[in-house]
């Protein structure tokens, strides 16, 4: 089986929890958006710095763009409050390496009742 087999299978294994998670916080209609959205944006590892340095000098053009740097591979841990949503972006030293250092690269926060996306901490600047 490939890697994009594999990573087809396992998304496709999770979508409707996925679909559960989000359907308290989100219109009905908004839901497969975002799950389709979530399969594309881990479809996207990896690119390294060329792609990254074209995605920052376009950002401007995309104003629904609020974080970006495919320069790491890793993870995202959502947490759903009921004041507010926070994806934790956590980064792994080497992909290839069992039990590789993980780290924080950021954290973005969505407030309820606020417009827009806030960013926290990182270890990367």
């Amino acid at each position: 089986m490939s890697e994009d087999d594999n990573i087809a299978g396992i998304f496709m294994a999770l979508r409707g929890r996925l679909a559960r998670a989000v359907q308290h916080i989100v219109p009905p209609k908004e839901i497969e958006d975002i799950v389709q959205e979530t399969y594309l944006r881990i479809r996207q590892v990896g690119g390294g710095s060329e792609r990254y340095d074209d995605v920052n000098r376009r950002r401007g053009e995309n104003p629904c763009l609020d974080y970006f740097d495919n320069r790491y591979r890793g993870y995202t841990l959502l947490e759903f409050g009921h004041k507010r949503i926070a994806a934790n972006l956590r980064v792994v030293d080497d992909v290839t390496v069992e039990d590789s250092p993980v780290s924080a690269l950021a954290t973005l926060i969505v407030d309820d009742g606020k417009a827009g996306v806030r960013q926290s901490r990182s270890d990367h600047d």
